[in-house]
């Protein structure tokens, strides 16, 4: 029977960030006489995280009966972050009825989901593990984990119109189509061009003389819907308030943005005028992005084992670094029931950019371990730096109108990086 001096330590870390990040505009109207930015932020560091185990196991009976020591270090560093960072502009996913929401700025328009710097920075695991006596064994492990695995997402869905800036170019035109005759009414011709902003303001103007009395009738509309057809139903909404008895007006069959106007009496002649108030044209840029920045990963191994006399020393070290960011820029639409595609439509008076990018960053994945015995002397080294991130830019469904600019970018762009591996 032989008496063993047996001694042991541990050292261990679990350590997680799980956030969710989200900003959400849900059927909703964002109008910005400046700049217009939607945003999620992530940045996350879990720096200096050691975990140290040290081990002195030392027998000195010189007896048969004794004089054996076993000594053993373990060291265990796990650091996990793993956010959910996003930006979501939608109709609300079940918009049967077509209506639609805008997101309007006179400056720029930005939507950016963004992890500005997630790090697991300066972490180590160290193990000592020391074993004296006539039979000597010592082992020490350290093990050592880092993961950042964030989604970063921005999306797009529906019946979204997104417009930066002022084009300037919106206008209502005039023309008689129809001129008064003994039997028949003068009917004119509205026609809207270019592109509207929410509150521009579109007012036309009928004037006619009866019985020899001159009479003047104004109607306005405040623009609430960007589409040409539903500015149209809005002047001609007003128009039958502000003088239904006298003219009839309707959407023209032909050109759903132009609609009509039609005496009430034949061989009534009258004078039309149409204006249009809208801001003065400024630039600006629509932004759409998602992007993790400067990801980084350090950490660090250094394991000793020595076995003093006749016996055997083990050390073992494994570190394993991983990046698995999952980065996306989606526009997306969806068939409201009726064949038509609820989809958004992005405007801009300077340039436009769709884009996702990564830059991820293993700085160091270094393990030590040395190993001393007078016997026998064992050192098993591991070391994994693993980057899998990817980056999508995904244009489903839309509409792109940039008449001034242009598209500057559609494009997912990751750049990766590992030393001292």
């Amino acid at each position: 029977f032989r008496r063993v001096l047996f001694r042991s330590s541990g050292a261990f870390n679990d350590s997680r960030i799980a956030f969710d990040v989200a900003s959400t505009v849900n059927r909703s109207t964002l109008v910005s006489a400046g700049a217009l930015h939607v945003g999620a932020t992530g940045d996350n560091d879990v720096g200096q995280v050691n975990t140290d185990a040290g081990t002195l196991a030392a027998n000195l009976n010189p007896t048969p009966e004794g004089g054996d020591a076993l000594a053993l270090g373990a060291a265990d560093n796990r650091n996990r972050i793993d956010n959910v960072i996003a930006v979501t502009v939608s109709d609300g996913g079940s918009n049967t009825d077509g209506s639609r929401f805008t997101l309007q700025s006179r400056g720029d328009l930005t939507l950016a989901a963004e992890d500005l710097g997630s790090k697991v920075s300066q972490t180590n695991a160290t193990t000592v593990a020391v074993a004296a006596g006539v039979g000597a064994v010592s082992g020490g492990g350290a093990g050592l984990y880092n993961t950042l695995a964030n989604h970063i997402n921005t999306t797009i869905s529906g019946a979204v119109d997104l417009l930066a800036g002022v084009i300037g170019d919106a206008s209502l035109a005039v023309a008689t189509t129809i001129p008064a005759a003994e039997t028949v009414a003068q009917e004119d011709t509205f026609a809207l061009a270019g592109h509207f902003n929410l509150g521009d303001v579109l007012t036309v103007e009928l004037s006619s003389d009866t019985n020899g009395a001159s009479q003047t009738w104004t109607a306005s509309h405040t623009v609430t819907d960007l589409r040409h057809p539903e500015i149209c139903k809005g002047l001609v909404a007003a128009i039958h308030a502000a003088c239904g008895d006298a003219f009839t007006a309707r959407v023209s069959d032909s050109d759903a943005a132009a609609f009509t106007v039609t005496a009430a009496q034949v061989n009534q002649g009258f004078l039309s005028t149409a204006t249009v108030s809208a801001g003065t044209p400024q630039a600006a840029n629509l932004t759409v992005a998602a992007r993790s920045a400067d990801a980084l990963l350090q950490g660090e191994i250094i394991g000793t084992s020595a076995a003093v006399g006749m016996g055997a020393a083990i050390g073992a070290g494994v570190i394993e670094n991983r990046i698995d960011n999952r980065v996306e820029v989606l526009s997306t639409g969806y068939d409201q029931g009726s064949g038509a595609i609820n989809a958004p439509t992005y405007g801009s008076s300077a340039d436009l950019t769709f884009a996702s990018s990564s830059n991820d960053r293993i700085d160091r994945s270094r393990v030590i371990t040395v190993s001393a015995s007078l016997t026998a002397a064992v050192a098993v080294n591991s070391a994994e730096a693993t980057t899998t991130t990817t980056t999508r830019t995904r244009l489903e469904a839309g509409d792109l109108d940039v008449p001034l600019g242009t598209v500057a970018d559609r494009k997912s762009t990751r750049l990766n990086s590992s030393h001292t591996v």
